[in-house]
């Protein structure tokens, strides 16, 4: 029986399929099962399975008619083998001693997690301290805030199911009621019914997991029947959570995060327009700048939020720049930096979260002949 079995589920992703089996079929644990269930795809994806599984006789290989993620993970639980179990997306690729040093923590938990390195450098991880779990209280502690850490926003535990080593058994309890017809969020669903289902828990901060962000794939396109799988969703855990002895707040974390999910994905996925948006931060400078000309430097989260503010206010920028003005200008009105250098304003607000950065952006401002006394930054205050 091999230690564990690897479940891929494959839809249309030839461009990537075979970087991501690489990584998979080279790992220094050698004792693994690798199952690929192609999920209806239409390009070469199928034919690329075919020529691994034909290489190597640790790969199950076999086809399904599409019907999503959710549905080819549970088929390829139902066939592994493995005392344990793992996921990988066709798109993404691992590192290779991944499951290794995940096994190494293990150390008999029901489920041992890591984290996720983005394409842009960024990390996904848990916001749980790192350690084992393993007390009543321990673990209370872990459903107390595996949705929602107190009444942050932060999350507990990722949603995501391919940065985790599951027992297998226990994965195919948690996949018998899970709701195959939701097209997002399927990891949710999944991740909050297994570890109510466990007695232990290993939390990491290892990183041997590597992310693509497809503009295709099926967990970005614009869907504007995103609203009802969010409700689909919510549903679904709230039929675990209802009966169990901590269901006043797990109930209280899924309506958090569901709340955060209204205001912060249904408008980027529904299409929106932005001026529709909801604005979750503004500046504590608003009210002193009334009088002021001012131009925005950034266009990320806090940018649009403080460019909103200010139409909404009728305190619009004289100018909005941002050095990535190129991918925001189709829907924005932002301009390159340079444009400052054409623009009367009074005040110069930088418009980012973290204080270390809004210094970095002062210097790189000041080396371009920007005058100290314009560049003006304070944290911004959240609002929603």
């Amino acid at each position: 029986m091999p230690k564990v079995s690897i479940v891929i589920p494959i839809y249309n992703t030839e461009e990537y399929l075979r970087g991501c089996l690489d990584s998979v079929v080279n790992q220094t644990l050698r004792d693994i099962e690798i199952i690929l269930v192609d999920d209806g795809s239409t390009d070469g994806s199928a034919d690329i399975c075919r020529e691994y599984a034909a290489k190597d006789s640790r790969i199950i290989f076999f086809t399904q008619e599409n019907a999503g993620a959710a549905s080819a993970r549970r088929a390829g639980t139902k066939v592994a083998t493995g005392k344990y179990i793992g996921f990988v997306d066709s798109d993404d690729f691992i590192e290779e001693d991944m499951y290794e040093t995940l096994l190494s923590y293990l150390n008999d938990c029901d489920l041992v997690t890591s984290a996720i390195q983005k394409e842009d450098g960024a990390v996904w991880k848990d916001n749980l301290a790192p350690g084992q779990y393993r007390s009543l209280d321990e673990m209370q502690y872990i459903i107390d805030n595996m949705l929602v850490i107190g009444n942050s926003i932060k999350r507990g535990i990722t949603c995501s199911m391919v940065s985790k080593v599951f027992l297998t058994d226990l994965a195919r309890l948690a996949f018998e009621n899970v709701n195959l017809q939701l097209h997002s969020g399927e990891d949710f669903d999944f991740i909050f019914r297994y570890v109510l289902l466990c007695k232990s828990i290993c939390i990491t901060n290892i990183c041997k997991y590597h992310y693509r962000k497809r503009e295709n794939s099926r967990s970005h396109y614009v869907n504007h029947a995103y609203m009802a799988n969010v409700s689909d969703l919510y549903l679904s855990l709230r039929k675990v959570f209802i009966g169990h002895n901590c269901e006043k707040r797990l109930l209280e974390q899924l309506q958090m995060l569901m709340t955060r999910t209204m205001i912060e994905t249904i408008p980027v996925r529904m299409e929106f327009a932005w001026k529709a948006k909801m604005i979750q931060y503004i500046s504590p400078l608003f009210n002193k700048l009334k009088e002021k000309k001012v131009a925005l430097y950034g266009a990320g989260l806090i940018g649009k939020d403080f460019y909103l503010h200010m139409v909404r206010m009728g305190q619009e920028p004289v100018m909005w720049v941002d050095k990535q003005y190129e991918s925001y200008q189709e829907e924005y009105p932002v301009f390159p930096v340079e444009a400052l250098q054409r623009t009367e304003y009074e005040v110069l607000l930088i418009a980012v979260k973290k204080q270390e950065l809004a210094e970095k952006i002062k210097q790189e401002l000041m080396a371009i002949g920007i005058e100290q006394e314009k560049i003006q930054w304070e944290e911004p205050i959240k609002v929603m």
